[in-house]
């Protein structure tokens, strides 16, 4: 009896450390096999308590909902390999840093923040979409300040973010050392975004920076988008419109999906060489070669645009081909990098910044922007105004 009561332990014993193995087992093949998919956090702004922005009874956190709730039907439909998390699907008030925690503890490849704007002129009309940065244009710092005021419905927010005051522009200072990690890809993914939503009826605003504290805190590349001002008839009837939200949905999800594809299930970047922004710069790409200096032919089909000092109070827009830390080390204008242009270097905000022709117009700036493209893929446009840099244009 004894001896049978023994077995049956034993048996017992190894029955549970081979469950034990098996779960193990299991829990790290699932977590493995979810590791491979790509994570999309889709963050509707606002909620609950907090309206966001309102004008004739039309509020910003059900825009952002209903538009967030269709980016991640489509999404699903389109790419069923990419897990798609929500930080809200209901009208509740979400804090903050609970949804960059959200987007952090689920390990995302993206976060994209959507959000709806206003503005005191009601004339403020068009969609932009940003990244992480300091602001660049008082314009920017308002929208800026405006989704980070929400903080002020929380408790002890003053200690959960550290003394940062959504009222100050001071605070707001700190966003220039932040994210040289993930800027790239944030602003590679507002790009595609942002070229879909410009084919919308409504105008295109850009790609812009600033300092949002919901990508703030986040761990991988993301964006806010601001699909249209509230405050404008024009957009507040699209943004509130059942087809104008699915047409918004569509867009983001297109821009998404053009993400997705180049940077594939890890969400990294592939090298220079592969990057592309679009079809033209495909086909433009396939003449030349990396490294080596542009022939005075090409170079005397480039579009002409004068470099000369712009009156005073007069915009001016130059290209930039390359922004290098000053902590890094500087390269010389002549570099073969350069690849013989007449490249013009100066210093800001601890950069070492590099420049090519300049403009006073910026249809001409964008003509020169197509053309440098092809050898400088993250070229883009950088605007001044008396020597002093006030936006960019990606």
């Amino acid at each position: 009896m004894k001896k049978t009561i023994q077995i049956i332990r034993e048996a017992t014993v190894l029955l549970l450390a081979t469950l034990v193995v098996y779960s193990f087992y299991i829990g790290n093949l699932l977590a493995r096999e979810d590791s491979k998919h790509f994570v999309l956090v889709i963050d509707a702004g606002h909620g609950g308590k907090d309206s966001g922005a309102v004008c004739n009874g039309v509020k910003e956190k059900d825009i952002n909902l209903a538009v967030a709730c269709l980016v991640k039907q489509k999404v699903n439909a389109s790419f069923p390999d990419v897990k798609v998390v929500m930080t809200r699907s209901t009208d509740t008030f979400i804090a903050l840093n609970e949804r960059a925690r959200i987007a952090n503890r689920n390990n995302a490849n993206l976060f994209i923040s959507i959000h709806t704007n206003s503005a005191k002129a009601t004339s403020a009309n068009g969609t932009e979409t940003y990244v992480l940065g300091l602001w660049r244009t008082e314009d920017n710092l308002r929208v800026a300040m405006r989704e980070n005021k929400v903080i002020e419905l929380e408790e002890n927010y003053k200690l959960t973010y550290q003394g940062f005051d959504p009222n100050s522009a001071e605070s707001y200072i700190q966003f220039e050392l932040m994210k040289d990690k993930n800027l790239d890809r944030s602003i590679d993914a507002a790009r595609f975004i942002q070229n879909n939503l410009a084919r919308l009826s409504l105008t295109n605003r850009d790609v812009r920076q600033a300092g949002f504290l919901v990508i703030r805190e986040i761990s991988m590349p993301g964006i806010l988008v601001e699909l249209g001002f509230v405050t404008n008839a024009f957009d507040r009837s699209f943004l509130s419109s059942s087809e104008g939200q699915e047409k918004l949905a569509t867009a983001i999800t297109k821009g998404f999906g053009q993400y997705y594809k180049r940077n594939g299930a890890t969400g990294e970047l592939p090298s220079k060489r592969q990057r592309v922004t679009t079809k033209e710069q495909a086909q433009d790409s396939s003449s030349t070669t990396e490294g080596k200096e542009i022939s005075p032919e090409t170079k005397s089909n480039l579009p002409s645009a004068k470099s000369s000092t712009p009156p005073k109070d007069q915009t001016e827009y130059r290209i930039q081909i390359a922004s290098i830390p000053i902590s890094a080390t500087k390269k010389a204008t002549n570099d073969s990098w350069f690849r013989g242009l007449d490249v013009k270097m100066t210093i800001e905000s601890r950069r070492y910044i590099y420049t090519v022709e300049s403009t006073t117009k910026l249809s001409e700036a964008r003509g020169l922007l197509k053309k440098y493209q092809q050898w400088f893929k993250d070229a883009y446009i950088a605007v001044y105004r008396n020597n002093k840099r006030i936006d960019s244009i990606h």
